[in-house]
């Protein structure tokens, strides 16, 4: 399905841009994780792929094209017009960062006998002459012997060098020094096991002062199961610490540290864009009907004020994370995880009653606003729907589709109380004054109020 294939992977390339994600496309792969061992495992099949195997890391990854086509060369042609048809198709988007064309090759108990398909990728990738440089990536200097016959070719014939990392700092370190030698851009491909010492706090300020890009394996715990650690045997519980992947599939973090190292090393901590098509998101907010904590009366500051004294047993003014996420008795503790989050305005660990009481202003002001566009009542913002009101109250049709955009995290054209309050409560916070100084000035002005 040559045509499918292209419409779909375009598809993909506009979700990734819209969110300003670059992509790096794998055409070929050797790396698998079967488990049985069978033919149909150890080489792709199209059609139904079989469930993942419970408590097994990556159980049904089959490389590609399998060791099949890669010992037999009079598969190549086949092989030549999907790179050709590929890469020619996208040969000049720039939504494509670089074309890996061989992940990891003479893996599977392949070794030298992908040799061929290594060095015939990269000469049929140049015949349709791409803008976007060419790589194919490998374990890193560690594991993989410099000086390997596939090695040392395609370090030969990359125009970008990529390895793969998973241990600790010192044996990224090894890695970044190794391939910085050879004189071309380096971008680590594939990082993050913690079992085997990979460490955000550690590894990702090295990777920045390297000036070495890098890609983590694993966004969402999923289908791959990949936050499982490698093993022979299935796992026949969650693992206390993840391997792989940084979020639950309802988009809480497994570990809120990692995510604010993440932000700081980026410069996004805590941020937000300040405009969204051309227009401040303070005047987005506003057009669409938000007055935020200048809505509020002394009945609602009080009322929010019970609520969070109420959770703070020990009167200090102030929740820990162990106090309102670890001990709390309301909610499930993912959704007190992600109100913390949400209200810690200043990512200090802690939430103090001015943040409390702001949060429960901006969420439920956006929850009366957004879920109002609710048409069919049935829990889901449709884009039509929020399209149709927003476009009214902010006299701007194409406005209110980059705001469903923003809104959209997963790009399904459904939104969900969780999904816009994540982007609504940045935007309702970002170069503002801190949560104390606006709750007290906003009692000081009802104060003034006969």
């Amino acid at each position: 399905d040559r045509d499918g294939l292209l419409e779909r992977f375009d598809k993909f390339l506009a979700i990734a841009a819209k969110h300003g994600i670059s992509v790096m496309p794998v055409l070929f792969d050797d790396c698998g994780f079967s488990a049985t061992g069978a033919s149909d495992q150890v080489n792709p099949h199209a059609g139904k792929q079989a469930d993942p195997i419970p408590g097994v890391h990556n159980s049904r990854w089959v490389p590609s094209p399998g060791p099949a086509m890669v010992r037999d060369r009079s598969t190549y042609g086949r092989l030549e017009v999907y790179v050709k048809g590929m890469i020619g198709r996208f040969a000049k988007d720039e939504r494509i960062l670089l074309w890996d064309l061989y992940n990891e090759p003479g893996n599977s108990g392949l070794g030298d006998e992908s040799y061929l398909l290594v060095e015939a990728s990269f000469g049929w990738a140049r015949e349709v002459g791409p803008t976007q440089p060419l790589t194919v990536g490998t374990a890193g200097a560690q594991v993989v012997s410099p000086g390997g016959k596939i090695d040392t070719r395609r370090l030969e014939l990359s125009d970008v060098n990529t390895f793969h990392t998973y241990g600790p700092r010192k044996a990224m370190a090894h890695d970044i020094a190794h391939f910085k030698r050879l004189g071309r851009p380096v971008l680590c491909t594939e990082w993050m096991a913690r079992t085997l010492g990979s460490n955000w706090a550690a590894d990702l300020p090295l990777l920045k002062d390297e000036k070495v890009g890098c890609y983590n394996w694993g966004l969402v715990k999923g289908r791959t199961q990949t936050h499982y650690p490698w093993s022979n045997k299935p796992w026949t519980k969650e693992p206390a610490v993840w391997f792989c992947d940084l979020f639950h599939a309802d988009g809480t973090p497994y570990d809120e540290n990692e995510i604010k190292v993440i932000g700081t090393l980026t410069g996004q901590a805590r941020s937000a864009s300040s405009k969204v098509g051309g227009v401040p998101v303070a005047k987005v907010l506003e057009r669409l009907g938000a007055k935020l904590e200048l809505g509020s009366e002394v009945k609602d500051l009080d009322r929010y004020s019970t609520h969070f004294d109420r959770t703070d047993p020990n009167r200090d003014g102030k929740h820990t994370k162990e106090e309102f996420v670890d001990k709390g008795r309301y909610m499930t503790p993912r959704a007190r995880a992600g109100i913390f989050r949400a209200a810690d305005g200043n990512a200090d660990g802690v939430v103090t009653k001015a943040e409390y009481v702001l949060n429960r202003i901006i969420t439920d002001e956006a929850k009366a606003i957004v879920q109002a566009m609710d048409d069919d009542e049935d829990g889901l913002v449709k884009r039509a729907e929020f399209v149709k009101h927003a476009a009214k109250l902010l006299a701007d049709h194409e406005l209110a589709e980059q705001v469903y955009n923003a809104f959209d995290a997963n790009a399904d054209g459904a939104i969900i109380i969780p999904e816009y309050l994540r982007v609504w409560g940045q935007w309702a916070r970002a170069g503002r004054q801190p949560a104390e100084r606006r709750i007290a000035a906003r009692r000081a002005k009802l104060a003034e109020c006969p």
